[in-house]
Parts: C-alpha cells; structure tokens; sequence
C-alpha cells in the first residue's frame, strides 16, 4: 500500500462566524460555518464520523485570525489514518488567544462506516480556558462528540453531531464550554455547481440558530 501524506497550510479572515472555540478552515468561513456534512482537511472538527471517508493518511496544519483580533488568532492541526473495513482513527488539537487569554483543546478521533450509507464516529477532547490575568483559575474539563453522517441519495448529504453528551441531562456547570449542543446539517445539490447547504444548532445555554 502505497501511504499518502497530505500537508495544508490555510491563513483565512473568518467574517462569518464569532465562536472562537470553533477552528474551521476558509471553506467553512464562506459557508457561514456550517460543518455536519462539509468533507475536508479538518471535517473531524465539527462532525468526526467525516474521517470515515479518508482514504488515505494526512496531516493538516491551518491558521486563522478571526476580524483580525489578536484574541481570536487560532493555529490547529488534524492527522488522521485510515485502517481496515472503513474506519479511521485520528489526533486533532488547537490553541487560540494570546499568552494571556487563551484556549486549547486536544483531541482523539475514531470513525468507521456502519453500514452501505452511513458513518458514525466520535472524539474525546480535554478543553483548557486560561486568563493569566487577575485572579481567575483555569478552566479545564474532558468532554466530546458524537456525530453521524450519510447520503442516502446521490444528491442529499444529511449529517447530525451532538456535542457534551454527558452534560446533556445535566443542569450544572453548563457553561459556553460545557453545555450540549446538537447541530443537524443538509446539503442539497440542486446542479453540478450548485448547492444549498442548510444546518439547524440547538445550544443549551444560547437557543436555537439556523
């Protein structure tokens, strides 16, 4: 078997989207961040079964400066290897802010193909917020994320993650960091070049964006 190793660098000015704990490349940036059924470098990100559809290993390194603001300049990396029987397992990290405020997350991935149409996959990730300024303590928990993707017709790409699950009963400690969140994601190709693409969020603490 011949090994494939893929490097990408991306610099992009992300003008539509405001989370800073969310990394996505310059694909997403121009999709508004939708990325249920977004198959790139850096898909794991948001919906980890997408590393299912690897067919050979890679590596991807990006960089982003959000508005141009020092605070919301991230750096984030994905590796991910392909095994047998169409699964795939994966190590994926970020880092943004400055020296004084900053988060991080560092993660494993694993994915594999359910059945003819549809993947599953899940990642756990240690999150770490730090302000080196004043009196306040770091912010570290253990957390992850549940995805699922299919296409069950050569047109429709339908995808759902479920981001927290074990706080998804749980009333306490549900911060912007720590609370649930489901997104459900559609894309339609209406022609060769043409596509609607259309991701419902549902977030414990901040409602419903569409």
């Amino acid at each position: 078997m011949h090994l494939k190793f893929i490097c990408v660098f991306i610099l992009s000015c992300s003008l539509a989207s405001g989370s800073s704990s969310l990394p996505m490349n310059a694909h997403q940036a121009g999709l508004a961040g939708l990325g249920t059924t977004v198959k790139n470098s850096f898909s794991a990100f948001q919906n980890p079964s997408l590393s299912a559809l690897s067919e050979h290993p890679s590596f991807c390194l990006g960089a982003e400066n959000k508005y141009f603001i020092s605070e919301l300049q991230s750096f984030l990396f994905q590796a991910t290897l392909p095994l047998k029987s169409g699964s795939a397992i994966g190590l994926s990290g970020y880092r943004t802010g400055t020296k004084d405020f900053f988060e991080r997350r560092l993660g494993v991935h694993y994915a594999r193909k359910l059945s003819g149409k549809l993947y599953g996959g899940i990642e756990i990730f240690h999150q770490l917020y730090k302000v080196n300024e004043g009196n306040y303590s770091p912010l570290g928990n253990w957390s992850g994320i549940i995805g699922v993707y299919s296409r069950p017709l050569p047109f429709l790409e339908v995808g759902a993650t479920l981001h927290n699950p074990a706080n998804f009963h749980s009333r306490k400690n549900q911060t912007e960091l720590l609370s649930p969140a489901l997104n459900l994601g559609l894309s339609w190709m209406l022609s060769t070049k043409l596509f609607m693409r259309i991701e419902l969020s549902q977030n414990a603490g901040n409602g419903t964006v569409l």
